[in-house]
C-alpha cells in the first residue's frame, strides 16, 4: 500500500513539473510571491542594462550596453522570456508595456511569447489601439489604391488578431472627418475611450460596438468611462479634480466627476489604476507633505501619512513619492496601500548622471543617464523591489 501511494505521489509531482514547462526550450517556474508562472528560456540577463521599460503584466523590455539593435523581454527574476532584433530605446527610455498580453514594438504588436504581428500580416495598413487594447480590441485601417482610386476601410480585431468586425468602407466613413480622414483614436489622441465593448469617439460623439460593429449615435447609451480614463485638472499650484474626457482641452465643471479641493491642497496626484489613485497634500504653513490613496469616490484608503517629497506615482498597489516632478530626482520613499513605508531611495552620491525614478507593477525602475548632443545617450538602468533592494 505504501509503495502504491509513493508511486501516485511521484506521478503527481512529474505531472506538476510537466505542467510548469511549455514550448521546447522554455521553463515556467512559479514561486510563493503570488506572481503567475511565466515561461522563460532558463537564461538570465547578463550585462549592464542600458535602457529599460516599466514592468507590466510581470514583464519588461531591456537593452544591454554591449548589444545594439537587440531587445530582451525579462521576468521579475531577470530571466529572459524572449529576445527581439528590434531597437526599442529612445534616449534611454523604452515605452513598450503590455496591455492584455500585447505591447507595441515599433513594427507592430508583440505578444508575451515574442511573436510580432504587423498590420500587413492581417491585411491591414495601420493599427489603432491606445483606447481599445485595454478592452481587448484593436481598430485596424485598411487602405488600398490603384492608379485612379483610393479605398479606405475600418475593421476591428481581437487580441488574437481575428476580425470581430470585418473591414468596411461604410464603417470608415462613419468615423471620418469632413475631408475624409480618419478620426479614429491613435497614440496622440487619448481623449477617446472604451466602456465595455463600446469605443466612444469624443470628437464625433458617436460610439462603435467593437464586438458587433454597430454604430451608436446616442451619447446617453454610452455610459461613463472607467476611472483610469478620467483626466486630472489643475488650477494654479494645486490639482482641482478628475474630469470626464472631452473634445475640448478646457475642463468644464459639467465634466467634473471627483472634486479634490474639499479636504486640502493637493499638490500632486496620479491617474487612477485599478480604481485607486495616489495624492499628496501640502500643508503650506507647516511646509509639510502628506500622501494617501483614494478610491473612486475620493475616500482615503488610509489616513494621510507624512512624506518628505511631493511628486507621486502609483501602480494601484504601491506609491512612489520622489523629490522632483516627473520622477526625476535623487530621493524617494515607497509606501504600500496601507500607508506603511516599505523603503527609501538615495542616489545623491552619484552626481555624474541625472536620475529618473518610476514605479510599475510593484517594481521601481531607476534610470541614470546623460544625453550628449554629440555622443548621444550615456547611462544605465536597473530595477528595485518595493523594499528598494535590487530586484535581481
Amino acid at each position: 500500500m505504501k509503495k502504491t501511494i509513493s508511486l501516485i505521489l511521484v506521478i503527481a509531482v512529474m505531472l506538476s513539473l510537466s505542467a510548469c514547462g511549455g514550448a521546447k526550450g522554455t521553463t515556467g517556474i512559479g514561486d510563493n510571491t503570488g506572481e503567475p508562472a511565466i515561461k522563460h528560456t532558463g537564461k538570465k540577463i547578463d550585462g549592464e542594462i542600458l535602457s529599460a521599460s516599466l514592468f507590466s503584466e510581470g514583464l519588461a523590455f531591456v537593452e544591454l550596453s554591449q548589444e545594439e539593435g537587440k531587445s530582451y523581454c525579462i521576468d521579475k527574476k531577470g530571466h529572459i522570456v524572449f529576445e527581439l532584433d528590434i531597437d526599442l530605446s529612445i534616449d534611454g527610455d523604452i515605452n513598450s508595456t503590455f496591455i492584455n498580453g500585447l505591447a507595441y514594438v515599433n513594427e507592430g504588436l508583440c505578444n508575451t511569447t515574442g511573436k510580432v504581428t504587423k498590420p500587413a500580416d492581417v491585411g491591414a495598413t495601420t493599427f489603432y489601439y491606445a483606447s481599445t487594447l485595454s478592452a481587448g480590441y484593436i481598430l485596424a485601417e485598411v487602405v488600398t489604391a490603384d492608379y485612379s482610386n483610393t479605398s479606405k476601410k475600418l475593421g476591428v480585431l481581437n487580441t488574437n488578431f481575428e476580425w470581430t468586425v470585418e473591414p468596411s468602407a461604410d464603417l470608415y466613413n462613419e468615423f471620418a472627418d469632413e475631408y475624409g480622414y480618419s478620426e479614429i483614436d491613435n497614440a496622440l489622441n487619448t481623449t477617446d475611450y472604451t466602456v465595455g465593448d463600446l469605443y466612444f469617439n469624443v470628437s464625433l460623439e458617436k460610439a462603435l460596438n467593437l464586438k458587433t460593429g454597430e454604430v451608436i449615435k446616442d451619447k446617453s447609451k454610452i455610459g461613463t468611462p472607467s476611472s483610469s480614463l478620467w483626466i486630472l485638472g489643475s488650477g494654479g499650484s494645486q490639482y482641482t479634480g478628475y474630469y470626464l474626457p472631452s473634445e475640448s482641452s478646457y475642463l468644464s465643471e459639467e465634466n467634473l466627476i471627483l472634486d479634490l479641493t474639499k479636504n486640502g491642497e493637493v499638490c500632486s496626484a496620479t491617474s487612477f489604476v485599478n480604481g485607486r489613485a495616489a495624492i499628496v497634500y501640502r500643508n503650506t504653513s507647516a511646509n509639510k507633505y502628506y500622501v494617501t490613496m483614494i478610491d473612486e469616490e475620493g475616500k482615503h484608503l488610509f489616513e494621510p501619512v507624512e512624506t518628505k517629497y511631493s511628486s507621486v506615482e502609483t501602480d494601484g498597489k504601491y506609491i512612489l513619492v520622489s523629490d522632483t516632478a516627473l520622477g526625476s530626482g535623487d530621493y524617494a520613499e515607497v509606501f504600500n496601500n496601507k500607508g506603511e513605508k516599505t523603503g527609501e531611495i538615495d542616489v545623491s552620491a552619484d552626481t555624474s548622471k541625472s536620475y529618473h525614478l518610476h514605479l510599475g507593477d510593484g517594481v521601481i525602475l531607476v534610470r541614470a543617464g546623460i544625453i550628449n548632443m554629440m555622443s548621444g545617450y550615456n547611462g544605465k538602468a536597473y530595477y528595485l523591489d518595493i523594499s528598494c533592494k535590487d530586484l535581481f
